[in-house]
């Protein structure tokens, strides 16, 4: 009963969200007590976080300041108001903090409305947005940390231009959309939502994400309860960063695309002299669920590193993959499987534990089980302890032996390190003793390799269809990513934005686009798609071999219309230029008209549906922010494509 009151109340949160960033948003006034307290507090004080723009402040963000001794007597609480900027200069500050994740407006009490969102121009009652007091302190040259959930001016229709220039110019973000981690399920005339684990890994070396792992709605990933009482997203805003050199990204999902980001940092210089250091992450710390370790070292490097002051960085832990799946194994037979221990941090890892652990009744089933153990790289406290470098990792070996008759079976393994964020990690393993009963997805690919065939020409692309099944009498849920380790010059890509993991109910598929877009000429290209499978009976990891190959192209592309001219006119320095499209066509033409990369992703759409008439017809482009480099004007039209090379120079 608890469980559906539960998902009865995120509901309810889920439903009063506000997808738009636009000011229709209004931040309620503090009470009289709070403008009394507000009086009093004017002392001075280094740092400020505001207090009214997310319900679990105080919980996820206020206690992660007190635990520092550097920070802890040097930050003031305030309310994000008209009082507040009426009786203090937010410059005075040397950091400023907007946690506008999930709030309950005003600060009122739990749910339903804590599902409430603040934007990023959402204002007071006088009209003084968020966006306004980030500009002030970044103009002045402070600190600023931006935490939210569903803030990016993507999300709405017609984005605040302050909003957007700040998102897309400043911190250099491309938006691409949302991130899933959850599905609706309907039965019976009745809803309810369903999350599902997923793991963030702070950027290797990174001063602000050092690494660091993080996992959302965590708990018991199969029944969708997550740990209490936080942790649930059903999804997330997720970017590409438009330079990864200018605008660092400090937090990247493991599952999807490789440049998928959840964090990001910039350096803004509102002249010559003044700079302001900037972090933005778009999932709020309300969703580390249990980890206040991990807030609390993530805080700690982002002012370490917004202040411009030195930190001190220790040893992190990543495990790969999240949990083991054994399958079935027949009674008396042996099933071996392994995971990577690495160190993300960037000082020695000492490993003081790495065993099968029993601390609670659930932990082991059935009860008295011995049937996993660890073989290789098995340490009791006590041993001599395993030491990995930063950036090296050790293969961990696990056996499962069913030992008490057929059914399922659990365990977990618990690794105790010095790691600062996660000193004690728990990791899951299961498998099925005997033959497992037929009821069960069953995970199938129609090939083991996709093999593109040859490219012809410079700035050609060529997609293929990767259609996987459920042969299998229940659901599976999936993930796929391209395996960059293998990935040849990083040729391959999908073509689609991947929202992971996914549902393929029973007999149905799912049809991912993969493409192949090939950097050098004369030259085969060998990659991997990755897929993890949960809720499959034949495993919980498979591979799809990727092959391709260029051939000698010549200077011109020959992938030409002599109906079609396209020109491209000077002043390509600064981003900003015209080219012409000079038709011979007597008739007119739909067409769409995009600017991609040399790795084929667009980067900019001029239009989605625009006519061509005879003759010529001119568009201008305003690119900014583009790196320096090679560029494509692609036009698609009447089953064709034509794509022209061009060169941004900085």
């Amino acid at each position: 009963m608890k469980k559906y009151f539960l998902l009865i109340v995120l509901m309810l949160a889920y439903s009063q969200t506000i997808a738009s960033d636009s000011i229709q948003m209004l931040i309620p006034e503090p009470k009289a007590d709070a403008l009394e307290v507000l009086q009093t507090r004017l002392v001075e004080r280094n740092y400020v976080i505001f207090t009214n723009l997310d319900y679990w402040v105080d919980t996820c963000y206020t206690s992660t300041l007190r635990a520092h001794d550097e920070y802890s007597q040097d930050f003031v609480e305030l309310p994000f108001s008209d009082a507040t900027f009426n009786a203090v200069n937010i410059t005075d500050y040397d950091c400023a903090i907007f946690p506008i994740g999930n709030s309950g407006p005003g600060g009122v009490t739990m749910p339903p409305n804590w599902g409430s969102r603040f934007g990023l121009s959402s204002g007071t009652q006088g009209g003084i947005k968020i966006i306004d007091k980030i500009m002030e302190m970044a103009n002045a040259g402070k600190g600023v940390i931006i935490i939210a959930q569903n803030a990016l001016w993507g999300n709405s229709a017609s984005p605040d231009g302050d909003v957007s220039n700040f998102l897309e110019n400043i911190m250099g973000i491309d938006y691409q959309g949302k991130y899933k981690c959850s599905r609706v399920s309907s039965s019976g005339g009745s809803t309810s939502y369903e999350w599902w684990m997923f793991k963030i890994e702070g950027t290797i070396g990174d001063p602000v994400g050092m690494g660091l792992p993080k996992y959302f709605n965590g708990g018991d990933e199969s029944s969708g309860n997550a740990i209490q009482p936080h942790s649930y997203f059903l999804d997330v805003d997720w970017f590409f960063s438009t330079d990864n050199e200018t605008f660092p990204i400090t937090e990247r999902s493991l599952t999807a695309q490789s440049d998928t980001a959840f964090g990001i940092r910039a350096e803004y210089f509102s002249d010559e002299e003044t700079r302001s250091r900037i972090t933005f992450m778009s999932v709020p710390w309300e969703g580390f669920g249990g980890l206040w370790d991990i807030k609390k070292i993530m805080m700690w490097n982002a002012m370490r590193w917004v202040l411009d002051e030195s930190g001190a960085p220790g040893p992190e832990i990543s495990v790969d993959p999240a949990h083991l799946d054994f399958g079935s194994v027949e009674d008396g037979e042996k099933g071996e499987m392994s995971f990577e221990v690495k160190n993300v941090g960037v000082e020695t890892l000492e490993i003081s534990q790495l065993c099968t652990i029993y601390w609670d009744d659930e932990t082991i089933y059935p009860e008295g089980s011995s049937a996993f153990s660890v073989t290789e790289n098995l340490i009791y406290y006590g041993d001599p302890k395993l030491s990995i470098e930063p950036g090296e990792s050790e293969t961990v070996k696990v056996e499962f032996q069913p030992d008490m008759g057929e059914g399922e079976y659990r365990m977990m393994i618990e690794i105790s390190s010095n790691a600062k964020a996660q000193p004690n990690l728990k990791f899951a393993l299961e498998g099925y003793g005997g033959e497992k009963p037929p009821e069960g997805g069953n995970f199938a690919v129609d090939v083991d390799t996709l093999q593109f065939g040859e490219v012809s020409s410079e700035g050609q692309k060529s997609d293929m269809d990767l259609v996987l099944r459920n042969i299998g009498d229940s659901e599976i849920l999936i993930s796929v990513y391209i395996d960059d380790e293998t990935n040849d010059d990083l040729s391959f890509s999908f073509a689609q934005t991947i929202n992971n993991p996914k549902y393929i109910d029973p007999t149905d598929s799912l049809v991912y686009q993969v493409r192949f877009f090939p950097l050098e000429e004369n030259k085969d290209y060998y990659g991997k798609v990755r897929v993890d499978v949960d809720q499959a009976v034949n495993g919980n990891e498979f591979f799809i071999d990727l092959h391709g190959s260029s051939s000698v192209w010549s200077s011109v592309s020959d992938n030409t219309d002599s109906n079609l001219d396209i020109s491209v006119l000077p002043s390509l320095n600064d981003g900003n230029f015209t080219f012409k499209v000079d038709s011979k066509y007597i008739s007119p033409f739909n067409s769409s008209i995009t600017i991609r990369d040399i790795n084929g992703r667009t980067v900019k759409t001029i239009s989605n549906s625009e006519e061509v008439n005879s003759g010529i017809s001119e568009f201008r482009v305003s690119m900014p922010m583009a790196p320096q480099g090679r560029y494509f004007i692609c036009l698609n039209y009447m089953e064709r494509t034509l794509n022209i090379p061009f060169i941004i120079e900085r």
